[in-house]
């Protein structure tokens, strides 16, 4: 793997998953132009179930993430250190990504706009997510000389 482009990579990985989630929404949004805000557990059992779903990945994906990250060693060479660094944060950035993308379809199924909330609250975590040289740094117990190597 070479270690110069890395941070770039996974810039790049993050940028699109992104930007394909964001267009789906506007895609979506055009489509569909209801904005009816329903609260009726009853009727809808995706209410219930879609609150839970996003809790159990936001917590599944950053136990996911801190034990993957807990795995790096420091005498590990640098680039098994960003690869287990990057499977970390592909896989975080998967599963927010799946439920984001399952809210988004609920939506466009039913129309209740609810599942539009829950999506743009999901993409505003997606893009808090966004690696940075700092995080890096920090994450993966990179010592000075692998830093200027990055």
């Amino acid at each position: 793997m070479k270690s110069k482009g890395f941070y770039r990579s996974i810039s790049i990985i993050h940028t699109s998953l992104f930007i394909g989630q964001l267009m789906l929404f506007a895609i979506l949004l055009y489509l569909k132009q209801d904005f009816e805000l329903k609260t009726d557990f009853q009727e809808d059992i995706f209410l219930l179930i879609l609150p839970a779903l996003i809790l159990s990945v936001y917590f599944l994906g950053n136990y996911i993430y801190q034990s993957r990250i807990k795995s790096i060693i420091p005498s590990e060479s640098l680039d098994q250190k960003l690869i287990t660094y990057r499977s970390a944060v592909i896989i975080r950035l998967a599963l927010i990504e799946g439920v984001t993308l399952l809210a988004l379809m609920i939506y466009f199924i039913n129309g209740n706009s609810m599942y539009l909330i829950m999506a743009l609250i999901l993409l505003v975590y997606f893009y808090s997510l966004k690696p940075g040289k700092d995080k890096l740094n920090d994450k993966a117990q990179l010592s000075a000389q692998e830093r200027q190597q990055i």
